[in-house]
């Protein structure tokens, strides 16, 4: 799903007081099958009995190309018998008579009339996945879900932008509230004189020779 279909439907939870929830299937891409037609050969690992043989795949594993399309086959399939039904301008979004899926890979966001039937679709899926559940929501693909005292929802990344920064030890020695100096001036920007021989030797351009169009006398 697109970021913009992620906002639009935490937008219509806040406005209609939707019962929110967030899911997670652990090893998606190994819950589906390859289609018959779709030959896909691997070796066997090192330093196990099963080296020196090839192995024909029967479900897809990480890193081939046909998984992503294969889980999202399998995924649909699987909402469709619960009666769901995809947009047809956004297949990642699904929606039933009493609730809204968001697909992205391997994490949903289920925004439901009541919370039981939020929980229903969570069963379901239980059945059939092995997945871990987020009730209420607080972070959905990086995006913090701030719950607000009115019923509304404050949606920041705060905690992503955090998480970058500890990884990569940014600004861990000099923390700034701003990227600009004191005065204003980012460091590093200050503009540098000219050399003084260099100054002495630039000539301001004759503009007025320049613009004045050349005549000749006829021969």
């Amino acid at each position: 799903a697109r970021a913009e279909t992620v906002r639009l439907v935490l937008a219509i939870a806040a406005q209609f007081r939707l019962a929110l929830g967030a899911a997670d299937v652990s090893n998606a891409f190994l819950n589906s099958y390859l289609e018959p037609d779709e030959l896909v050969f691997v070796s066997g690992p090192k330093a196990t009995r099963y080296e020196g043989h090839i192995y024909r795949l029967l479900r897809p594993l990480y890193g081939i190309r046909q998984a992503p399309k294969r889980w999202f086959t399998e995924i649909s399939r699987r909402l469709q018998q619960l009666g769901f039904t995809s947009s047809p301008r956004e297949p990642c979004l699904l929606r039933s008579r009493s609730a809204l899926i968001v697909l992205f890979v391997d994490d949903l966001l289920v925004a439901a009339v009541t919370p039981e039937a939020r929980d229903a679709v969570f069963t379901a899926l239980a059945s059939a996945y092995p997945i871990t559940t987020q009730v209420p929501v607080t972070r959905f693909l990086g995006i913090t879900v701030q719950h607000m005292p009115d019923g509304g929802l404050l949606l920041h990344q705060s905690d992503f932008v955090d998480e970058l920064l500890g990884r990569h030890a940014a600004f861990a020695d000099h923390p700034h509230e701003n990227p600009l100096a004191e005065h204003g001036t980012p460091k590093g920007s200050e503009p540098q004189p000219l050399p003084a021989t260099d100054a002495a030797d630039q000539k301001a351009p004759n503009v007025a020779a320049a613009a004045k169009p050349a005549v000749h006398a006829p021969d």
